[in-house]
């Protein structure tokens, strides 16, 4: 069977929704999580701010949370094939681009997932302390901003790459759904949400921002999905 058949590309898009719920299922992990908060030191409440629900998780969550990081990352590379499939009648050598740069970014999302079981328990421990480790929270946070900003350099084309093909009708996907383009909706989304995420209470702000992206995903798998072509 080909790999672009209406079964081969409904399968692989099974696969990136799946990934996008895994992760969303690691978000929960990591923000899920009711009950008082433990006083938060000025240094690590400018680190957390609306994420502060991530100091009430659990060891094993923030592990379990980490683990699901690279099984997420699995399945939505599998998913890059399918935004190839679909957009592979318009140009084959931009559907290849925005199918590779999907897979690059999706192993980044995984690994960037994968980090903030680790900064989760490092902000735990500096919050435990009268005078916080500053040293060692610089070093996690700038790690995790570095893989942040690598992802950025890779979904800036994708998301353009995905816009324009989907608007100009090259491919298959009706021109309507570049409303569901995933990077676009988190990029719009979160400085929108982000000061209603500061004020809403724990753990709904940091549920908002914390799960906006693979939300966002969940919505682009789902709409690629309902409108994979019959023939």
């Amino acid at each position: 069977m080909l790999p672009h058949a209406p079964s081969a590309v409904t399968a692989t898009g099974i696969a990136g929704l799946l990934g996008a719920l895994t992760l969303l299922a690691g978000d929960l992990l990591l923000y899920a999580h009711w009950g008082t908060m433990p006083p938060v030191t000025e240094a690590v409440q400018s680190l957390v701010s609306a994420r502060r629900a991530i100091l009430l998780a659990t060891p094993e969550q923030l592990r379990w949370s980490s683990v699901l990081g690279p099984i997420a990352a699995a399945l939505y590379v599998v998913g890059a094939w399918h935004v190839f499939a679909r957009l592979r009648r318009g140009s084959l050598r931009w559907a290849a681009v925005a199918g590779a740069l999907f897979a690059i970014g999706a192993i980044m999302s995984g690994a960037y997932h994968a980090m903030w079981g680790q900064y989760g328990a490092t902000l735990q421990f500096a919050n435990t302390h009268a005078t916080p480790p500053l040293d060692l929270l610089l070093h996690t946070t700038g790690n995790l901003q570095l893989m942040h900003r690598a992802s950025e350099i890779v979904a800036v084309p994708l998301m353009l790459i995905l816009l324009a093909m989907v608007a100009l009708g090259r491919g298959d996907f009706p021109r309507w759904t570049v409303i569901s383009n995933p990077i676009l909706l988190f990029g719009v989304g979160t400085p929108l949400l982000t000061p209603l995420a500061a004020d809403l209470p724990v753990p709904y702000g940091a549920l908002l921002l914390g799960g906006l992206y693979n939300a966002a995903m969940v919505v682009f798998f789902c709409t690629s999905l309902l409108t994979v072509p019959e023939c």
